[in-house]
């Protein structure tokens, strides 16, 4: 089993060996040979007996951007005997950047950035009158503070969940370190040379220590692949027997590194890939290359693989359009594009699925067999349903359960403290306890969905562009909710709000103009009805005023705020003066219910914007034809109902919504 090479020195004796597999990594902490021993991790399948799980010491280099080729311990005729891996490690360089914190730029003002760079692609289509405006674009900016500022307060939620034993996901670090490392590699030069020379100088070394000519295989994940793209672009754009010096010592001749490596690429392996948006938004990434100048012996074989809850990776559309354009004929594609490009619905929790590739024996195995093996594969990893399904409704899942909490804790304190709250029933105290537990359970089902009602027809139009389209959507789904409160509210609850809102009509009218009201005929009626007209202006305060998402939630909130303030002042009014009670239950109960409220709303903006914008892939569609210049034409109610991925080669663009 060969040793690591000492610093600076050759690598170790190797067997002879066909054919290397080399791993670079993707955004965020990383940890040294992780990445190279996931790929091997996928690779001993095919040795019999499977090889042992390798320990991080069997991949062990003592300097960073130093390169490694380990071959398995195996028999001679193992599959895997001829088969080296090693790795491309770049972490350490967004790291220190990130470390000295006086570089990259705060995470909002650099999203307004690049919402300003998708303007510019935009300014540059070819249309007669534009559908979109500055306007659309300073809503777009909204969009991404606001995922910012989701992610942040989820960050909350993950963490309790982490302590319950549920599951653990970072997600707040992930955002943080992804947009830290694009940022590295898209907006600083300085650094990105020394990131695509950290490849140069790996692909190099690995076939100077093979001493022969293998076949190469790159599997890169997340920006690792954008790297690995700039790289094999560079060595495209040079003629063979050209060099690379290393930015940082460019007059250090052991530095320099032949970008003859291209020749040996056989195959590549893109997971998670956001190629297309670096293609769109940096496009002086790209300027100065041009890859038709060196043409190869053997095309390389390029395969995608994406989960539609992957917000990061995407297909290769805008790739081919470039590559097209440059007249580079290096990569080998099948004529049918879903023989190169894989969506798929294969993991349970959006935006964890950027990370669940490494895990995924079905994609491993489909590129293993079809590119590194050569064999004929019809069969590609399919997407499931159920997951599809699950990880869909996983995010509105959670916004109506926040719903349901909000009205719990505030009803619960309202049973308890407030004046013409329903007794329980006069009967056995199991029977009592049974029937106040449907009690409370009907009425927090009602309520909350009243409550989640008014939250998706206000919030709709404040996330779409062009509301009118989506009329249908909020409307359906306020009317169903409102149909539920009315069928299924308990009398007694409803004479309960009849009650509260006779003391609170009390309360604000002067004397006189109180006892000029008509008495309520039907009190069951009553409190249904005015709870609904007040839902009703909530729900269509979305609609009339000033477009502006924050200022729409914050219209909801301080609606609710108002409410239970005046529940407040209703308490201590109502309440006996001889025998007072405590008013903090119901001010902490009222708290609660607003920051749950809140945090309900927050997630269902994050839900409907991935799903329409992520999921569905609008944005990189868009993307996609702004590149072509060509303007983003709607997609029909039919498209956007489909599956996610289904139609996706018919449509013909987002509508920028």
């Amino acid at each position: 089993m060969p040793e690591s090479a000492a610093a600076g020195g050759a690598q170790a004796a190797l067997r002879t060996m066909d054919k290397v597999i080399v791993a670079i990594h993707g955004v965020g902490s990383q940890q040294r040979s992780e990445t190279i021993r996931r790929v091997t991790t996928q690779f001993s399948a095919y040795s019999k007996p499977r090889v042992a799980l390798m320990p991080l010491g069997f991949f062990y280099v003592d300097k960073v951007g130093q390169v490694k080729v380990s071959q398995l311990d195996v028999p001679a005729d193992d599959a895997l005997d001829k088969i080296g891996f090693a790795e491309v490690f770049w972490a350490d360089i967004p790291k220190k950047v990130d470390k000295d914190s006086d570089t990259l730029e705060e995470i909002k003002a650099w999203g307004r950035t690049v919402v300003s760079r998708a303007e510019a692609a935009y300014g540059k289509v070819n249309a007669g009158t534009p559908r979109l405006d500055q306007a659309d674009f300073q809503l777009g900016a909204a969009v991404i503070e606001e995922i910012i500022e989701t992610v942040a307060v989820l960050e909350n939620l993950l963490f309790i969940a982490d302590k319950m034993g549920l599951f653990k996901f970072d997600l707040a670090p992930v955002l943080r370190e992804y947009v830290g490392d694009v940022q590295v590699v898209a907006e600083f030069r300085f650094f990105r040379e020394r990131i695509v020379y950290r490849f140069h100088k790996a692909m190099h070394d690995v076939i100077k220590a093979c001493h022969g000519a293998p076949e190469v295989y790159v599997v890169a994940h997340s920006e690792g692949t954008v790297v690995a793209f700039l790289a094999m672009l560079e060595a495209l754009s040079r003629p063979p027997g050209t060099h690379v010096v290393d930015p940082d010592d460019p007059t250090n001749e052991d530095k320099v590194v032949s970008t003859d490596w291209i020749d040996a690429v056989r195959g590549f392996m893109t997971i998670g890939s956001p190629i297309d948006k670096h293609l769109v938004l940096w496009p002086q990434m790209w300027s100065q290359l041009n890859p038709s100048m060196r043409q190869l012996q053997h095309k390389i074989k390029w395969r995608n693989y994406y989960d539609h809850g992957d917000p990061i990776g995407f297909k290769l559309d805008t790739a081919k359009t470039y590559l097209d354009r440059t007249g580079c004929q290096a990569f080998d594609f099948h004529s049918d594009p879903e023989r190169d490009d894989f969506g798929f619905s294969r993991y349970w929790l959006p935006g964890k699925a950027h990370n669940d590739y490494w895990t995924d024996n079905a994609v491993f195995d489909h590129f293993i067999r079809s590119v590194v093996r050569g064999e004929e594969v019809s069969k590609k990893p399919q997407g499931s349903k159920l997951v599809g399904a699950v990880s869909t409704s996983l995010p509105y899942l959670l916004s109506a359960a926040l719903h349901l909490a909000a009205v719990f804790l505030l009803f619960k304190a309202l049973l308890i403290y407030l004046e013409g709250a329903p007794p329980a029933a006069p009967a056995a105290p199991a029977a009592a306890a049974v029937e106040l537990i449907l009690l409370l359970t009907r009425t927090v089902f009602c309520l909350g969905g009243l409550l989640l009602g008014v939250t998706v027809v206000a919030r709709v139009p404040r996330l779409v562009n062009r509301w009118w389209k989506w009329l249908w959507l909020p409307v359906l789904f306020g009317v169903a909710m409102a149909g539920v409160y009315w069928l299924c509210l308990p009398d007694p609850v409803a004479r309960a709000l009849s009650t509260i809102f006779q003391l609170l009509l009390k309360l604000l009218l002067p004397a006189a103009a109180y006892a000029s009201l008509p008495p309520p005929g039907d009190t069951v009626v009553f409190g249904k009805g005015i709870l609904l007209g007040v839902a009703a202006v909530l729900g269509c305060s979305g609609w009339v005023l000033k477009r502006n998402r924050r200022r729409g939630r914050r219209t909801l909130i301080a609606a609710g705020a108002t409410a239970v303030l005046l529940l407040v002042v209703l308490q201590i009014v109502a309440t006996d003066s001889q025998d007072p009670q405590p008013v903090w239950p119901l001010v902490l109960a009222g708290a609660a219910f607003l920051y749950l409220w809140w945090l309900g709303i927050l997630v269902f903006d994050l839900a409907f914007i991935w799903h329409r914008y992520i999921r569905h892939s609008v944005a990189a569609e868009t993307l996609h034809h702004w590149y072509q210049r060509m303007e983003a034409m709607p997609k029909t109610l039919w498209q956007i109902l489909q599956p996610a991925g289904k139609g996706a080669a018919t449509s013909t663009a987002a509508d920028g919504d």
